[in-house]
């Protein structure tokens, strides 16, 4: 009996055995492919034929192709997380610091950390560290050379944009004006609660000049004299004793007016001698050499004088308008008998505009 029991176990034991230790020439190759090998599936099913590289290579974004011979292995953009990479010496960097194409080698990172420092890179050779940071090895200027952006002090010429015709800002210009500033005038005029006065050597304008009508146009305070060109300039040319003529317009005195608007009046003083008696005399403007002007340019006074007396006789105030230099007559004329006559001119010219 003991024996009949003893066999039954190794019986057991036997199949056991040839259950999960088959010999390889005993395996069925059936459904398998060159290179492949039996993997286990788990506790739960049964081994099957695999390829070598699916049963090793295997997780998410890793594929592999080619089961017999080269096999390729890919693996996915982010499929590697930073801490699958091979650990590398503290401060340094993996990178290819050289001047071509090659691998990435660990780079050791320059100590480069006091207060005047920074790290700097040069190509082909790699990172640096410049170990006294001021404006000279930085290619610039001298901080001090600069201004503070708080109430700076500026000295030299500092350069400024220029701004455009008719501003009216307080930003910083380059000149000292800008033509035409004046273009567009605020509705209050310049200045802030009160006016302030403009202070130009030509001002244009282009419209109606207004002066407030209770103040209007300060006129000169001294005895000087206008300016040729401006408004108010005088002329007051005068001549000597010239012989006259009878009944003949003569050419008392003369001045050349420049082009514009002229106010002109003449004053002569006429002298016979003592037992000349005169009819009639007469005082005149013209702009023509020896000839009386218009209606309104003269004056006559008719009258039998007694003989030797003299007169004064005033022209009226005659406008000239110019649009060249022109010159400009006093006329006398007297008709007178017996002996001599002469006369004397003075005339006055005003721009009254």
């Amino acid at each position: 009996m003991k024996r009949l029991v003893a066999f039954t176990a190794l019986l057991f034991s036997a199949i056991s055995f040839g259950a999960t230790t088959v010999p390889p020439p005993m395996l069925n190759p059936t459904g398998s492919t060159a290179g492949q090998a039996i993997v286990s599936t788990g506790a739960s099913s049964a081994p099957s034929w695999q390829s070598i590289v699916d049963s090793i290579v295997a997780g998410a974004g890793v594929t592999a192709s080619g089961a017999t011979g080269s096999v390729t292995v890919s693996i996915a953009t982010n499929a590697i997380a930073l801490s699958q990479i091979a650990q590398q010496p503290a401060n340094t960097v993996l990178a290819n610091a050289t001047g071509s194409t090659a691998n990435v080698t660990a780079y050791s990172m320059p100590g480069c950390s006091t207060t005047s420092s920074a790290l700097n890179y040069t190509s082909g050779t790699g990172i640096g560290c410049n170990a006294s940071i001021n404006a000279a090895t930085l290619g610039g200027t001298a901080a001090a050379s600069y201004a503070l952006l708080a109430s700076p002090t500026f000295t030299g010429t500092p350069t400024a944009p220029t701004t455009a015709t008719g501003t009216n800002t307080t930003q910083l210009a380059t000149t000292a004006f800008v033509a035409n500033t004046f273009a567009s005038p605020p509705t209050a005029g310049y200045g802030s609660s009160t006016p302030e006065p403009v202070a130009a050597t030509t001002i244009s304008a282009t419209g109606l000049i207004s002066p407030t009508s209770s103040i209007g146009i300060k006129g000169t305070a001294t005895n000087d004299n206008a300016q040729a060109g401006s408004v108010g300039e005088f002329q007051n040319p005068s001549g000597t004793l010239t012989t006259l003529t009878n009944a003949s317009y003569t050419n008392l005195v003369s001045q050349s007016l420049a082009a514009g608007d002229w106010d002109v009046q003449a004053i002569i003083n006429f002298v016979p001698a003592g037992t000349t008696t005169a009819t009639q005399y007469i005082a005149g403007i013209s702009t023509t050499s020896a000839t009386l002007g218009g209606f309104g340019s003269y004056a006559l006074y008719g009258s039998n004088f007694p003989a030797g007396q003299g007169q004064y006789l005033t022209s009226p105030v005659t406008r000239i308008s110019l649009s060249a230099a022109t010159t400009v007559y006093c006329i006398g004329e007297a008709s007178f008998s017996t002996s001599t006559m002469q006369a004397q001119c003075i005339f006055r010219a005003r721009r009254p505009r």
